[in-house]
């Protein structure tokens, strides 16, 4: 089956998850650069929930769910450490460390 989301304009795809326990509902991915861009996607229902720029210019590695809470995601890069939540269908930045430097959101 294939899926076509006409809100998604990316080269490439750098990571590609889906949720645990919920395999055929929910994946994220995230894309290459230059604007490196976390999507959070309903896979059952070909829908984009909703998408957000992670960082630029910067080599990112892996998106991951929490295996306890899919509104809970990690994105992982060349010293970029980025936590974001899902809530009301919004994808929100809770916490971020960049070269070293912690810096919490929320």
């Amino acid at each position: 089956k294939n899926y076509i989301f006409n809100d998604v304009n990316f080269k490439e795809i750098i990571s590609v998850e889906f949720a645990p326990n919920n395999e055929n509902k929910f994946l994220i991915c995230l894309s290459g650069q230059p604007d490196v861009t976390l999507y959070y996607i309903q896979w059952d229902k070909s829908k984009l929930v909703d998408s957000i720029k992670v960082v630029s210019n910067i080599d990112m590695y892996e998106a991951a769910f929490n295996p306890n809470d899919i509104s809970f995601i990690t994105c992982l890069g060349n010293k970029v450490f980025r936590c974001y939540r899902l809530q009301d269908n919004k994808l929100k930045l809770v916490h971020s460390q960049i070269n070293g430097i912690s810096s919490e959101v929320s």
